[in-house]
């Protein structure tokens, strides 16, 4: 059997199958998933795969809820790149520079 890509269509099908199947457990889905998608042109995932990818989607759904991660299950996460200052900070800090001079100067 091929691998399957679970990209947004195939976790879409997967949530159609969870709510025509009305559960959770891996043997309805898996079910439903073929009556559902059995005869068109796609990859069939096996039941092992479905379990996988159940799995990886529960943990996505767990940690967005608890605020973890923003993106989507395919989403790379960046990293925020260092502070820019304004254009009103950088007028700040050139105005206490030239204070600090002056002091010296004295």
């Amino acid at each position: 059997m091929p691998k399957v890509d679970w990209d947004g269509a195939m976790n879409q099908r997967i949530l159609m199958a969870v709510l025509a199947a009305q559960s959770l457990e891996v043997r309805s889905i898996s079910e439903m998933w073929y009556a559902l998608y059995g005869k068109e042109d796609i990859p069939q995932p096996t039941n092992q795969a479905l379990c996988k990818q159940l799995q990886v989607l529960k943990k996505v759904a767990k940690d967005r809820a608890a605020g973890l991660c923003p993106g989507s299950p395919n989403a790379k996460v960046s990293k925020p790149k260092g502070r820019r200052q304004g254009k009103g900070q950088a007028a700040v800090k050139a105005e206490k520079a030239s204070d600090d001079s002056e002091r010296d100067e004295k």
